[in-house]
């Protein structure tokens, strides 16, 4: 299921997708803090790897080594012995003993472990004079290498197109939710039906309900990225950085549920609870009853229906609710500047008029449409009744002073702002 659809302007986006970046130090300090204290191993070994005594690495891989040359010479210990008895047992046993005792004594396994003619092993074995796979000391100089210390073929893969249009679509399927973002390459002589596919996705953890691109960036204030307000079930704004191909969580989310709040409600609850024992109380809430999760100062309440990212102030954020509400947010400061309270259900849809970036559209599921000057927020403002709840609107490019609304009875209206 499609639950919304955004375009993402022509030359946004970079061509080359970010990654997370693999060596985070702080991350790997983290990383190999904790291989230490649950790696595997004896006690004693940790015991050492904390005190900084040893080397878990070296370790590991001397302890293999030792382990092999212990089996290797058992084997060649127990063919010795086969042999002594081989060759008191007939002649045609002492001449096959007496091979394998050249075998093993060509194989000099008495010497195992020193380090002196390794080379002259190497080279009777892999040829004299051998340069092996490090001839080339610089691999652009090697014929035979594609990837010449440049860019993989996934990264190649992943790379966008200055002809590519983009389209991010909230998908749910099977109560899992992703961010996708589509490709469309328009048709040309070879294909005139052009194309669409899946460039890539991020997941989502709440059922997403709408969607906004703007180019502000949340963290800096800074105008010139690429960047994805995703509403949902939950009362938070998330914001999503569309240059970063397997970011795993938003940049920030706008207000949204007060989890440090709920565990201490929770703990009270329990604290109530184990004083009561196994008394009920009488004419007040069960006992069981889980609390309402509280949530941020600012923040909507309950779900987010509607997003409209404002386009000549690009730090500017609309947003409709269940909550009756509609809030105007600052993305760089991510605090809500304005809360209009004129709706008497649920807010939809929100809309800012292109040519005047001050006036907003707002509709709900109160059949009623307002038009708001955020310049003059006590004002009184333009209204209209609908004959259904409010799905959607538009405004015409062709003609600022008219806008599109379609509602719940599958009507689509044409209203002017000058009437």
């Amino acid at each position: 299921m499609i639950s919304a659809l955004s375009w993402i302007p022509r030359g946004v986006s970079k061509l080359k997708l970010e990654h997370i970046a693999d060596d985070d130090e702080e991350a790997l300090k983290a990383m190999k803090l904790y291989a230490s204290r649950h790696g595997a191993g004896d006690s004693g070994s940790e015991d050492a790897d904390m005190m900084g005594t040893s080397d878990p690495d070296s370790n590991t891989d001397s302890d293999a080594e030792m382990d092999d040359v212990a089996r290797a010479r058992k084997f060649a210990a127990m063919l010795k012995e086969d042999a002594k008895v081989a060759a008191k047992s007939s002649k045609v046993g002492s001449k096959g003993a007496q091979q394998i005792s050249d075998s093993l004594a060509e194989l000099n396994m008495d010497a195992y472990d020193d380090e002196d003619g390794d080379d002259e092993d190497m080279n009777r074995i892999l040829g004299g004079g051998n340069p092996g796979m490090a001839y080339y000391a610089d691999p652009n100089d090697d014929p035979y290498l594609r990837d010449k210390g440049g860019e993989s073929e996934s990264d190649d893969e992943l790379a966008y197109k200055e002809t590519d249009l983009l389209i991010a679509a909230a998908r749910n399927e099977e109560d899992i939710s992703h961010l996708e973002i589509w490709v469309y390459e328009e048709g040309d002589d070879r294909n005139p039906d052009g194309n669409i596919y899946v460039h890539h996705s991020l997941l989502l953890p709440a059922f997403p309900l709408c969607l906004a691109w703007g180019p502000c960036d949340p963290a800096s204030g800074s105008v010139g990225g690429n960047f994805m307000a995703v509403g949902s079930f939950e009362p938070g704004i998330e914001i999503w950085n569309l240059d970063v191909v397997d970011a795993v969580e938003p940049v920030v989310t706008l207000g949204g549920a007060d989890y440090e709040a709920a565990r201490q409600i929770q703990l009270d609850a329990l604290t109530k609870k184990k004083k009561k024992g196994k008394k009920k109380g009488k004419g007040g809430k069960g006992a069981d009853e889980v609390p309402e999760v509280p949530v941020l100062p600012g923040s909507h309440a309950d779900a987010v229906l509607g997003l409209a990212w404002n386009q000549e102030y690009c730090n500017v954020l609309a947003s409709g609710s269940a909550d009756r509400t509609v809030k105007i947010w600052d993305v760089a400061t991510q605090q809500a500047t304005q809360t209009l309270t004129l709706h008497g259900d649920k807010v939809q849809a929100v809309k800012w008029r292109p040519v005047e970036a001050s006036l907003l559209l707002s509709g709900g599921f109160d059949r009623r449409l307002f038009l708001s000057d955020l310049r003059a927020p006590d004002a009184k403002a333009s209204s209209w009744k609908v004959g259904s709840d409010v799905e959607a609107l538009a405004w015409n490019p062709h003609d600022p002073n008219t806008f599109a609304v379609s509602t719940e009875d599958g009507k689509v209206s044409i209203f002017d702002t000058r009437n």
